[in-house]
């Protein structure tokens, strides 16, 4: 049995997810809100009778003041987080309430049609389709599946590239009560099995792009017999003229009224409705739970951020992953439309926002940073974008991006597949990807806490965990609460990887938290940077080196454009040396790698010509002027190009490639 499960019962305490903690601080915060008025209008009596009590609450308030600052300056911010917030969880709240625990995104799609029938609901490839055209939709993936014998409680696999099909599939699985683990397509060979074997799928569908991606799976399946008792795993092809020999084509009825809720009466609100595959940047990729009221939780982002009905969301994120997934669930909730790009393009992606007359655009990971390397063109401003919301933009990418596009409001927001400690920067502070309050605490335990050497949480002569002081980096926890539903962790199909998430006994005896396995740190406005992941800092002569502070300042320098840091071993040395990769700006790279060592005596000439010998020299001035010896990396290579940056489907670098080449 997990950690989680151990101390807080997972499968029996969530049939009814109470939202105790949160709901028990919004009520003391409320009392209190209505008691202030109260207290106002007493002061003036209680000055006049004594004199001597005006002083001391000036002197109080003096004293507090100079004490604490940042913490005053930080009310009004604090304020309207908890606002928003509390309007948000409202709405969950009820449902769960009036559910008894078991409303789920089928009762929640149930809603939005009700509400937004004739609206759009998607555009994909200028094909608009209306909340009600998706529902028909659906309803016939319903009716099919019902007729291959899934019930509520079953599982099946779905690779799909970005289309209108991906969406019907899902939902309609979900209208009775069968979750989808969402594969991408991308994967190969081992990762695709191994993801493919991550939950006890009943059946595969697929489109005619992964026929090419199952058909070695497939063979090297047929040619050993299926394990006794079992038969071999129906692959459905969604696209009748590409089925392949290994496959049969699904064929819809014409036509299907809605699911009866009877159907999925089993379901619960914990249950899983997908299951999403971390981007495997450190190895093969867990399959994480994303429940229903997860799903249902990502429309506290329009009230953080300020989106509208009549904003149209542009998101060219693969559909496989939780930030599109989350953007779906904006959609419905605002009554918006989702125009889906079939894939990101640099090239294309503002003429598309252009055309498509999208408000709102959505990005993750180094996105923005190629928008950012493409030519000058007339849709730079062109477009009518307001809001860029996602995680991952970096600091040095920043100002660029929003000066550049005209964007004039960037939503950075920190957030996991899997994790409970999600942060929102709403005040636009630029770097940063949220805030911590000590005001809020109570409202939304995270916490920022030290790490010892090996990357095991420090501990105090008390046994608990030491908190970060500001500006010191430090892991992201958060909260577990199996009982409160912004607080619950569902973890992986995988029960000792999710065990190895959740640390225990962090501040105080049988307590449980969520470990995000990133590094941040909190400045004194209590707003919050990210560093590192835990897993990418690196030590080099008894110094921590953070690879995402080196990649900011070198990824700065204007000849270059892309950069990963990252620590190589070598021979009779201990620790790590570090070692950047970058693409020029200019000319392509013979991909060779120079000495750093000698880059800070000058700069000597490479094959790279002149636009190699400028970088360098610009690298290493840059280096010197913003870090520490320690943390200067030792070695360059040069890549021929970014096609020889590896990454996942969600524009991640895979370090390990690349420190397995040295």
């Amino acid at each position: 049995m997990s950690a989680v499960a151990a101390m807080h019962p997972l499968d029996e305490e969530l049939d009814v997810l109470r939202p105790t903690s949160t709901a028990a601080y919004l009520g003391r915060l409320l009392l209190l809100a209505a008691a202030l008025p109260l207290v106002l209008a007493l002061i003036p009596f209680v000055l006049l009778l004594s004199p001597l009590i005006l002083l001391v609450l000036m002197f109080a308030a003096a004293w507090l003041a100079m004490r604490h600052p940042k913490l005053f300056a930080g009310i009004p911010r604090d304020a309207k987080f908890v606002f928003q917030l509390i309007r948000a969880t409202r709405q969950l709240n009820k449902r769960l309430r009036a559910s008894r625990g078991r409303f789920t995104t089928a009762d929640y799609w149930a809603e939005v049609v009700e509400r937004h029938a004739s609206k759009e609901a998607l555009i994909w490839k200028g094909v608009a389709y209306t909340y009600a055209n998706v529902d028909h939709e659906s309803n016939r993936v319903a009716k099919w599946a019902l007729a291959q014998g899934l019930v509520a409680g079953d599982t099946a696999a779905l690779l799909c590239e970005n289309r209108p099909e991906h969406l019907f599939c899902w939902l309609g699985l979900a209208k009775i009560g069968v979750s989808c683990s969402l594969v991408s397509n991308a994967l190969r060979g081992a990762s695709l099995e191994h993801a493919l074997g991550q939950c006890p799928v009943r059946l595969v569908l697929f489109d005619g792009e992964a026929v090419s991606t199952l058909a070695p799976l497939i063979e090297k399946q047929q040619r050993r017999p299926p394990a006794e008792g079992t038969q071999r795993l129906p692959f459905v092809c969604i696209d009748a003229h590409r089925t392949p020999p290994f496959a049969t084509s699904l064929k819809l009825p014409p036509r299907a009224d809605a699911v009866k809720p009877s159907v999925r009466a089993t379901c619960k609100s914990s249950d899983p409705l997908l299951h999403i595959f971390t981007s495997g940047t450190t190895g093969m990729p867990k399959a994480a739970k994303l429940n229903h009221v997860r799903f249902f939780s990502a429309i506290v982002l329009p009230y953080m951020f300020g989106l509208q009905e009549t904003d149209r969301l542009y998101c060219c994120l693969p559909m496989c992953h939780t930030a599109a997934i989350g953007a779906l669930s904006i959609c419905w909730w605002l009554g918006a439309p989702m125009i889906l790009a079939s894939k990101f393009s640099a090239t294309s992606f503002w003429r598309e926002c252009t055309e498509s007359r999208a408000t709102v655009i959505q990005y993750i990971g180094e996105i923005c940073r190629y928008l950012t390397h493409t030519p000058s063109s007339e849709y730079d401003t062109k477009h009518c974008v307001r809001l860029a919301f996602g995680n991952g933009l970096r600091p040095e990418v920043w100002n660029c991006f929003k000066s550049r596009f005209g964007i004039a409001q960037i939503g950075e927001v920190y957030a996991s597949t899997e994790g409970n400690a999600n942060l929102a920067n709403t005040e636009g502070r630029e770097g940063a990807v949220g805030f911590i309050s000590p005001l809020l605490s109570p409202l939304y335990p995270v916490r920022l806490v030290r790490l010892a050497p090996n990357g095991d949480l420090l501990r105090g002569p008390d046994g608990f965990c030491v908190q970060c002081t500001v500006d010191e980096p430090g892991e992201l926890l958060g909260l577990v609460n199996q009982r409160d539903a912004s607080r619950n962790f569902a973890g992986y199909t995988d029960r000792k990887a999710t065990a190895a998430r959740v640390a225990q006994n962090v501040f105080k005896r049988n307590d449980a938290w969520f470990r995000t396995g990133d590094l941040l740190r909190a400045d004194a406005d209590g707003f919050v940077y990210f560093v590192d992941r835990s897993g990418d800092t690196f030590r080099f002569k008894g110094e921590n080196v953070s690879t995402a502070e080196v990649s900011a300042v070198i990824g700065a320098v204007p000849l270059v454009r892309q950069c990963i840091v990252y620590g190589v071993q070598l021979p009779n040395h201990d620790g790590r040396v570090g070692m950047a990769a970058i693409v020029l700006e200019s000319a392509k790279a013979n991909g060779k790698d120079a000495s750093a060592d000698e880059a800070h005596e000058g700069g000597k000439e490479h094959s790279k010509g002149a636009p190699a010998s400028a970088m360098l020299s610009a690298v290493s001035t840059a280096l010197q002027q913003q870090l520490p010896s320690h943390a200067h990396p030792r070695f360059v290579r040069l890549l021929a190009d970014a096609a020889e940056v590896e990454q996942t489907h969600t524009f991640k670098v895979k370090k390990e490639a690349m420190q397995a080449s040295g």
